[in-house]
């Protein structure tokens, strides 16, 4: 793509951003390692690549909301509830850092996304990509799209994107696998790439990936009977998610492997520390800015505690939270009582 202004020396300054959806329904893996997938493509120094682990395509809602698996809504014809994971407050941020390079120079902070030498990029199977056996979550990546090499004709000039193509429809002369990401033990995604606080902060599992559930690309449809529906542009762009369970007790009796809210945080008050270091470090590489940290904290408040030591449903972004807000000035509504709980908090929080 960037051969001729190679040449002449005219090739722009590029930012390029992009997300986990981009992997699974809009065959992103050749942009990254090629048909083949055996090494890297070379990235140009002119091109600046940030990849959002765990996103939907441009983004989620971003919301902090949180509902027990099998009560979270699901729209209609998606397998799973949609991903949340924003890309709104990281792309102000980059977008900011870009101009500051045309403008002042300054150089902007260093890529960041997956690469197959790092062991990162592996074919979309459950065994390659690790992903753990979650109730209400089967793994369905392997549904994704994968690309194809077509023939146009002799008069279609590939290496210049240029050319007339003589034969249409092409002919598909073959299929290249899929490539997408290694995941953790929650199934979140362990690669490299933009820190996004609700992917530091995590209430669950986020996949860019979601099947449908009706029509062609439905079960028993476009693959056959006794398939499963397919990674399509309108569920798979939307991404998915499963929540975290509550509480230890309610994880354990529903078979569940990932960690608990109440195992990893503890309280409200220790998930909104772990969420404002996520955002104090997102702010320092320069991947969130200073106004965007206040409507991060402004989100997660969302979030609220029903009985001590559970972070349940929250509400919308307009609503007060004086809870949310006591604790943020360090003061638990019922201080005296919970003051082991807090100490934990802190002990908790990086």
């Amino acid at each position: 793509m960037l051969h001729r202004c190679a040449n002449s020396r005219t090739c722009p300054e590029v930012l390029e951003t992009f997300g986990s959806a981009e992997l699974y329904s809009e065959k992103m893996s050749v942009s990254l390692c090629g048909f083949t997938c055996i090494a890297d493509i070379p990235l140009p120094s002119n091109v600046h690549r940030y990849y959002s682990p765990g996103a939907t395509h441009g983004g989620g809602s971003g919301s902090f909301t949180w509902a027990a698996p099998g009560t979270v809504t699901i729209p209609a014809g998606q397998w799973l509830p949609n991903d949340p994971i924003p890309e709104t407050y990281t792309n102000n941020a980059l977008t900011y850092d870009f101009i500051q390079l045309l403008m002042s120079g300054t150089p902007m902070p260093p890529s960041v996304y997956p690469t197959f030498a790092r062991g990162e990029l592996v074919p979309n199977t459950a065994a390659d990509e690790g992903f753990p056996n979650i109730p209400g979550l089967p793994y369905e990546g392997d549904q994704a799209w994968p690309p194809f090499v077509y023939d146009f004709g002799h008069r279609e000039n590939y290496d210049q994107e240029s050319g007339v193509p003589t034969i249409q429809p092409p002919i598909i002369k073959s299929v290249l696998p899929v490539y997408a990401t290694k995941v953790n033990a929650d199934g979140n995604e362990n690669v490299t790439g933009l820190p996004t606080v609700l992917g530091e902060a995590p209430l669950g599992t986020y996949v860019g990936w979601n099947s449908a559930t009706t029509g062609w690309y439905g079960p028993n449809a476009s693959n056959g009977p006794g398939s499963v529906g397919q990674v399509f542009a309108g569920a798979g762009n939307s991404g998915g998610y499963w929540p975290f369970w509550d509480t230890q007790a309610h994880r354990v009796t529903a078979g569940d492997p990932r960690l608990s809210l109440e195992e990893r945080y503890g309280t409200h008050a220790g998930y909104v520390c772990v969420v404002t270091a996520a955002a104090n470090r997102a702010i320092k590489q320069r991947f969130l800015l200073s106004p965007q940290k206040a409507k991060a904290s402004s989100s997660r408040r969302t979030a609220r505690t029903e009985h001590a030591g559970h972070v349940t449903q929250g509400k919308s972004d307009g609503e007060e939270d004086e809870e949310a807000e006591t604790v943020d000035q360090g003061r638990h509504p019922d201080a005296e009582e919970h003051g082991a709980r807090e100490d934990e908090d802190k002990r908790r929080c990086p």
